[in-house]
């Protein structure tokens, strides 16, 4: 007996239907001993498992990972349901047609989360236009602190956003052109609203820029005008299509940016260090690999490591990983120079090449390239920062 014990976590394979009804019923036996439970996280299908939970109103967490299981899908939004009041963590896998439960309950009334500080949803179905539902007057989340959606947001209005802005410190969020729609009607994000978010982390869908934005400068600008007064940290999905230049001047007010995945846009040298230069907390930028631009009048390819040293000096001591997608057409040989020189004003420079079939080239260029009269002589430091880290 242990009528003390406060929590439970239970776990099951994918097949609990597998589970011996023995066991069932000596853990049922064992949970209605624990008078005190307060904490309960579950995962995946434990509709035969924990029968307990019909009973249960003090869970404080619930994990659920999801299931085909429609009986298990309705256990899990009834013991939602039951613990509302007391819930301070709830992180599920939903499918689009299951968000009505969370916020109503069977006979349509709003449900509120009054002590509910962190909300991870992950969608397991693409939402459509008719299956965001709203919700009028519903204020479910008002203490929430943080805020993940995964996915496709799959409100058609600014529920989980209501009465929260004073206590919303980090957001992660996947932004469509539907929801853009929603945030601007909505106006989720204003230049005063939630003074206390610290992070957010926002992911763009493929079809944002091109059912909802001119340009993708202007969706851009509309990414970092979410949470102006916020540490931006990462922005990932979203590409220029005039290159990294045409970015670089918004990009400069928002110097909080630790992360960067520009997976498809152009860049070359010069942009890349104005870019690293501009945001001094800057570990990770992913971008198309780059060339060279223009190179400054008088100076030849084996002068140009003295001429970054001498002109930039150490840019950023913590960018650390350049992510760089290969492009048809791309010179393999500028791309390996582009990187040495960076590793030169960057001490903490990493890389990682992700198409396979350039990776050797690439790295014969390096080696190349730092065996030559430009890079012999920082060939100790170079060795260190690009051959040891890609072997580790």
């Amino acid at each position: 007996m242990v009528p003390m014990a406060s929590e439970v976590k239970v776990e099951t394979a994918a097949y609990s239907h597998d589970v011996h009804p023995s066991i069932c019923h000596h853990f049922t036996n064992l949970v209605s001993q624990l008078y005190r439970l307060t904490d309960c996280v579950v995962r995946s299908s434990l509709n035969c498992t924990v029968p307990f939970w019909q009973q249960s109103d003090l869970v404080h967490s619930i994990v659920y990972s999801g299931h085909q299981d429609f009986n298990s899908s309705e256990s899990i939004m009834q013991l939602v349901r039951q613990n509302a009041l007391v819930l301070r963590t709830l992180d599920m896998a939903l499918e689009a047609s299951d968000i009505t439960g969370l916020i109503q309950d069977i006979n349509g009334g709003s449900i509120c989360y009054p002590r509910l500080h962190k909300l991870d949803l992950t969608m397991l179905s693409n939402c459509t236009d008719t299956q965001r539902p709203t919700f009028t007057g519903a204020t479910p989340f008002p203490v929430l602190q943080r805020l993940q959606i995964s996915d496709q947001y799959p409100f058609g209005d600014d529920t989980p956003f209501r009465d929260n802005a004073a206590t919303l410190e980090f957001l992660k969020i996947n932004i469509d052109a539907e929801s853009a729609v929603t945030f601007n009607r909505c106006r989720v994000f204003t230049p005063v609203s939630h003074p206390k978010l610290q992070c957010v982390k926002i992911g763009l869908m493929p079809n944002l820029v091109s059912e909802h934005f001119d340009s993708d400068v202007e969706c851009m600008q509309f990414i970092l005008d979410i949470a102006p007064n916020a540490s931006v940290r990462e922005i990932m999905g979203i590409d220029c299509d005039q290159g990294l230049s045409a970015a670089l001047p918004l990009l400069h007010d928002h110097a909080r940016i630790q992360v960067l995945l520009l997976p498809n846009t152009d860049v070359n040298l010069w942009d890349a260090i104005a870019l690293i230069k501009s945001l001094p907390v800057l570990s990770d930028l992913r971008t198309l690999a780059p060339t060279l631009g223009p190179i400054p009048t008088g100076i030849t390819l084996p002068k140009l490591p003295v001429y970054a040293l001498s002109t930039y000096g150490t840019i950023n001591e913590r960018f650390r990983c350049w992510h760089l997608n290969m492009k048809r057409g791309g010179t393999v040989r500028d791309s390996a120079r582009c990187v040495l020189l960076l590793a030169l004003i960057c001490p903490s420079l990493d890389f990682v090449l992700p198409p396979i079939a350039r990776h050797t080239a690439f790295m014969s260029q390096l080696s190349k390239l730092i065996a030559t009269n430009g890079f012999k002589q920082h060939e100790p430091r170079l060795q260190h920062l690009l051959f040891d880290r890609l072997e580790s």
